[in-house]
């Protein structure tokens, strides 16, 4: 078993992706190639989620800035990485471009709620989940309230969104989401 640190913020925003494996951390021999393509994350990636199903790890969402600063822009992407083979590829895009989400994994998929999209103090209540056996995201019920910044996790079948920050607030509650009944 490893630790895969990617992106985050380093005395500035930072791209570099990083192993902890014995003891140690590491740059991964492959990783910095995305097939015969160059490293996805040319840009700093920041206030993304990640989840792992099984020996795949995903990065889903976040914001990007150019290494040094300049303008955010939001992501939808969702990244795969490959533990075994230490590769990178591109799955399919959530519907919107957000940061600040909260994820979340349940029989094998990855659910993605709230976040903010960098409009004001605008957060969402909207979520999805994505099922990696058909790549693709589905639209699932909205939250009840719109929030970012906030913990998500499984609970007996359900999902929990806890705490947060409405945008104006920081919250105290707790949602709770049934996927059998949506």
């Amino acid at each position: 078993q490893v630790i895969l640190a990617t992106g985050g913020w380093s005395d500035r925003p930072t791209n570099i992706t990083e192993i902890f494996d014995n003891g140690l951390w590491k740059l991964p021999k492959r990783l910095s190639h995305w097939g015969n393509k160059k490293f996805p994350f040319k840009r700093c990636i920041l206030y993304h989620s990640m989840e792992v199903i099984g020996q795949k790890v995903y990065i889903i969402g976040g914001c990007s800035e150019p290494d040094g600063g300049g303008p955010q822009e939001f992501l939808d992407n969702l990244w795969l990485f490959d533990g075994e083979q230490q590769f990178w590829k591109e799955k399919s895009f959530m519907t919107s471009p957000r940061c600040y989400l909260a994820t979340t994994v349940l029989e094998g998929k990855i659910y993605a709620m709230g976040g903010h999209m960098g409009r004001g103090t605008v957060r969402l209540k909207i979520a999805e989940v994505y099922n990696p056996a058909r790549n693709q995201w589905d639209d699932i019920a909205d939250m009840r309230c719109a929030r970012s910044d906030f913990a998500a996790v499984t609970y007996k079948g359900t999902i929990l969104a806890i705490g947060g920050f409405d945008g104006d607030q920081y919250l105290n509650s707790i949602e709770q989401y049934d996927p059998a009944a949506n």
